[in-house]
């Protein structure tokens, strides 16, 4: 079988896990009103400007359908103050943001009661086949960064409920991500933006539809990565451990950018998994410090650099009570495996009737991975001479 008709047959899967112009629209006109609110009642009743801004998967584009019981869009805000740290403190920011939520008419009624690490959160009741959720996450510049547009979030300490802060830069994550698909996107979007115009009667113009809703290689790699991790650590014990989409993000660009821009996407997928498989290798046969790959090992803490301010977001790895260091090495394995049967696919006919999720949860519900899921014995990496060979 040819990777193109497999790569084919995975894009065609893939786009019906696309958000429809549609709801991608009412989630916009929602974040909007909800950022409308806050800058306005902190503006007239705090004497603070702010400004409001998607993050995440709806700035980029790679936006999924959700997956599990669940099954909600969680769309991401920023609520950027213009204050410092010597005018407030990380918990009164929260807490100043929290209350203007809570006390207005509408969104104070859709207030969660339960207070997030970093944002707070506003639930919408589901309309029709969209149901979603808004994060907002209070914000001020970062003043000691040497990237632009860096900011510092409120983060509330799960050991201690202590308030401190925090490193982002969403809007700089936007501008590096968009560099690294600038080209697929130019390639792709006139044909994409026609199509979604001649399909959708409520796009006044072909120069209405918004570049979230083009979709390319690069978007359908993170993407597919997204959807295969959400599907394999559905009822694993290591569920909310399980990869952030931060993180499959670089990985994922970072691959596409070492990789011939003619690859289909099996054969970037099959790239992505063979590099991090020998990533974790490498990790297993030495102790020296390991630079310049996909994650780094340091003084023997793990690294995965955030491309646009000082933030290692595999820095909780490196805690010795933590689970997301085994999780993510679990998921590469399952990666590998499920790559690899893709790959050996022969007639198309043997997964044409089948979706992408149940050609997922097929590799899911095998005996081996059911054996491996359910036992107690741990898995660390220093102590199993080859982790990413586990589950498969």
């Amino acid at each position: 079988m040819s990777y193109n008709r497999i790569s084919n047959w995975l894009e065609e899967e893939l786009k019906k896990l696309d958000i429809s112009p549609t709801n991608f629209q009412k989630a916009v006109d929602r974040y909007t009103s909800v950022g409308n609110m806050l800058e306005n009642k902190l503006r007239d009743e705090y004497k603070i400007n702010c400004h409001v801004y998607v993050q995440g998967s709806f700035m980029i584009g790679t936006v999924v359908k959700p997956y599990g019981k669940d099954k909600e869009y969680d769309v991401d805000l920023v609520c950027e103050c213009d204050l410092t740290k010597k005018e407030i403190s990380a918990k009164e920011l929260k807490e100043t943001i929290g209350n203007v939520i809570r006390n207005d008419g509408i969104y104070g009624k859709m207030l969660s009661k339960d207070e997030g690490r970093r944002t707070w959160t506003i639930e919408y009741a589901e309309d029709n086949d969209l149901s979603f959720h808004i994060d907002v996450q209070p914000s001020i510049p970062k003043d000691d960064s040497q990237y632009d547009k860096a900011i510092s979030t409120t983060t509330r300490s799960k050991k201690d409920d202590n308030y401190y802060w925090d490193n982002g830069n969403p809007l700089g994550f936007k501008e590096w991500f968009e560099e690294a698909n600038a080209n697929s996107y130019n390639e792709v979007a006139v044909l994409q933006k026609r199509i979604l115009f001649e399909n959708n009667t409520f796009y006044a113009s072909v120069d209405d539809i918004p570049k979230q809703l083009v979709v390319t290689k690069l978007q359908r790699l993170v993407q597919v990565l997204k959807r295969h991790r959400d599907i394999r650590f559905e009822n694993h014990k290591y569920k909310e451990d399980k990869p952030n989409s931060m993180i499959i993000t670089i990985l994922a660009t970072k691959v596409f950018l070492e990789s011939d821009s003619n690859f289909s996407l099996i054969e970037l997928l099959k790239i992505f998994s063979d590099k991090l498989s020998t990533n974790l290798d490498l990790f297993k046969r030495t102790d020296d410090d390991i630079t310049g790959l996909l994650i780094d090992r340091i003084d023997g803490n793990f690294i995965i650099n955030n491309p646009k301010v000082e933030e290692n977001l595999a820095e909780r790895w490196n805690d010795s009570d933590n689970n997301k260091k085994q999780a993510f090495f679990d998921w590469v394995s399952w990666i590998s495996t499920d790559v690899q049967k893709l790959v050996n696919m022969s007639p198309l006919i043997e997964y044409e009737h089948k979706s992408f999720d149940n050609f997922i949860k097929e590799s899911t519900r095998s005996k081996s991975i059911e054996v491996n899921e359910n036992s107690s014995e741990p898995k660390d990496l220093q102590n199993n001479p080859k982790p990413w060979k586990e589950n498969v």
